[in-house]
């Protein structure tokens, strides 16, 4: 989907739906996109107010067919609720709901009208935050399937407002942390027979290149260097090789810097502690603190934040190979401390345990680990 900054009026752009915003006031038609649309309409939106269908409460989303009155044939309205409660969250949110609402409707192009700034939010933030939400709420997951019919799809999308430098600011910078987060949706819905630790790894290095992060992957040779033997602990019931990766981003003074860890579990079975059968095809998405983490660094260069972050991603399957660890088994970490196994469901801190003790290694301070289940 292309997005782009376009300085005429909303109301003249050609595209087959347009999307304005509308807050929950007394008299919603009062000002905006929303009052120019009225008067196009020859007052006609007021009907509509009157009997409730409009009143621009949060997730409401309203369709009007304009019969040649505007350059779009329809119009989508999209509700934010109280303009005194409104914030940015509530305008992604919007943005999301009018943009499935308009894709439902046809293939095709969507124009939005970028108003707000009475509101105390700069033209930048107010389309970063529409360009999150469209990407955010339109965001599918369907590479693997074979549909009856192609779905809809909005090809192009246009952000209208006469601040249109502010309107590319905030595009590059919503979509940069739109599309962190979705690169992250990818890995964590890829099945773990195709997102194994190793393609986990491909990943993270082509995702590195594309954002000019400096990456790392530590194979089980050089992890046994370093002593994680909890790390590795847990990767010994798996066929797939273990991965641990290393993403750096350099934008502060020479201190070490955050330190980000994110479990990899790119399936979990529980081990030998095996988990029930009911659900467990969730587990393939174990690894989505690695794939945050990972998604994260490229958003931080990409938005060239003046600190440094190093992001650690131990990558590995728990299973109940004929070499897993069992309970009762004893692990030695990174830094010495040894681990009776009670359960061996409790993968996430084992991997962890080798992860923190490596930023600690570095000297990353603050840490913050991403983790599901743990």
């Amino acid at each position: 989907m292309d997005i782009t900054a376009n300085g005429l009026p909303a109301l003249e752009a050609a595209a087959d739906h347009l999307l304005i915003f509308a807050t929950k006031d007394d008299d919603i038609l009062d000002g905006g996109a929303l009052r120019r649309l009225n008067d196009a309409l020859d007052g006609g939106l007021a009907p509509l107010v009157a009997s409730g269908e409009l009143s621009g409460a949060v997730n409401e989303t309203v369709v009007v067919h304009t019969f040649g009155r505007t350059e779009a044939p329809r119009i989508v309205i999209a509700g934010l609720g109280p303009a005194e409660q409104m914030g940015l969250d509530e305008i992604r949110n919007a943005a999301a709901n009018g943009a499935r609402k308009a894709r439902s409707l046809s293939t095709g192009s969507l124009a939005v009208a970028v108003d707000g700034e009475e509101c105390g939010f700069t033209t930048t933030e107010i389309a970063g935050a529409i360009c999150e939400g469209l990407d955010l709420g339109l965001y599918r997951f369907d590479r693997h399937q074979s549909p009856k019919k192609t779905p809809n799809v909005l090809e192009r999308v246009s952000l209208h407002s006469d601040n249109t430098a502010g309107v590319e600011a905030g595009i590059a910078h919503g979509r940069s942390l739109a599309g962190a987060a979705n690169f992250a949706r990818d890995l964590a819905n890829e099945p773990s027979n195709l997102l194994t630790p190793t393609e986990l790894a491909h990943r993270a290095e082509a995702w590195a290149g594309k954002h000019n992060v400096d990456i790392e992957i530590m194979d089980e040779a050089a992890a046994a260097e370093l002593g994680m033997g909890s790390f590795l602990g847990v990767a010994k019931g798996s066929h797939q090789p273990a991965k641990f990766l290393i993403l750096r981003h350099r934008g502060g003074a020479d201190e070490p810097g955050l330190g980000y860890c994110g479990k990899g579990i790119t399936f979990d079975t529980g081990g030998i502690s095996i988990k029930p059968a009911a659900n467990m095809e969730a587990m393939k998405q174990d690894m989505s603190g690695a794939a945050a983490v990972v998604a994260a660094m490229g958003a931080i260069a990409d938005l060239e934040l003046p600190i440094n972050v190093t992001a650690l991603a131990p990558c590995t399957e728990n299973m109940p190979g004929g070499n897993a660890i069992k309970p009762g088994d004893l692990l030695t970490a990174m830094n010495g401390a040894t681990i009776e196994v009670i359960n061996t469901d409790a993968e996430g801190r084992l991997v962890l345990a080798d992860a923190l003790s490596y930023a600690n290694h570095l000297g990353l301070s603050p840490l913050i680990d991403v983790a599901t289940l743990t």
